[in-house]
């Protein structure tokens, strides 16, 4: 049990380090670091959790998960670039644990390694733990939810009658980790967290409940299947990496490595309402 419980521990506070260091060097960058760091001092001073607002103007761009997290990293750290910051190091980390966990029960701890450490270690998820935006605690619920459904999938798929009612708590578990993880993915980037339920609803309507030894048999179909998965996967992320790479925040960085004199885009100070 204790060495299992360090390897969790190192695992968190291995990527959180990763991801955290550096964070309070560089300021703010691109249009939506600043609009969600700026939203969550601004509902933090109007003490309204409910409402975000962005220049005392509505803001309803993104749900409220986000600025919540970074009001309690204000109430921890302050209000600056770091405290704006420091959630998505979180809920990297987060994922990260959840990966090595969800490796290891299919694998053992070689398995789970990996997973942490190719995850950790992804550009992407490089750029967006240390990014004052709600991808990461999308991406967190995500894993938790895709998770969830492999194992509810597990017992559609691989049915046993003589363990049917020591599965059924098990079950019920899953499930409710499913749904509750959909529902906070939610809260984090909108529907875009509902994508393990699709993923969940097409492996049941494909998939039939059929012996394993015709599944195998079934090797191209799968791959079929598996191929058009991963095209979609590829069209989605494409559509929604495209911005950051056609002027977004690739461009912000660029600007301010060639400033001689960087902006600091912390804490915004009092404002003229005249």
């Amino acid at each position: 049990m204790l060495p299992a419980i360090r390897n969790f521990a190192l695992v968190f506070f291995g990527a959180l380090l990763l991801h955290v260091s550096g964070t309070w060097i560089i300021p703010l960058v691109d249009r939506d670091e600043p609009r969600f760091a700026e939203a969550a001092r601004e509902m933090r001073e109007r003490g309204d959790l409910v409402i975000p607002y962005f220049n005392d103007k509505y803001r309803f761009d993104k749900p409220a998960l986000i600025y919540w997290t970074q009001i309690a990293s204000y109430s921890l750290f302050g209000e600056n670039d770091f405290a704006a910051r420091f959630p998505s190091a979180v809920a990297a980390a987060l994922t990260a644990m959840v990966l090595f966990a969800w490796g290891r029960r299919i694998g053992g701890d070689r398995t789970g390694w990996w997973a942490a450490l190719v995850f950790s270690l992804c550009l992407q998820v490089f750029v967006h733990a240390k990014a004052s935006v709600a991808d990461m605690w999308l991406v967190f619920f995500g894993t938790v939810a895709y998770w969830a459904g492999y194992e509810l999938l597990a017992d559609f798929l691989n049915p046993d009658p003589a363990r049917e009612s020591a599965r059924r708590p098990r079950f019920a578990l899953w499930r409710i980790i499913f749904y509750v993880a959909l529902g906070l993915g939610f809260l984090a980037k909108g529907p875009l967290a509902w994508l393990p339920l699709a993923a969940v609803i097409s492996t049941k309507l494909f998939v039939r409940q059929v012996p394993q030894r015709t599944i195998r048999r079934r090797t191209l179909h799968n791959l079929l299947l598996l191929l058009l998965r991963c095209l979609a996967i590829l069209l989605i992320v494409i559509a929604f990496t495209r911005p950051f790479f056609s002027g977004g925040s690739v461009a912000c960085v660029v600007v301010f490595l060639s400033e001689p004199e960087p902006r600091n885009l912390g804490t915004p100070g009092p404002r003229n309402h005249s």
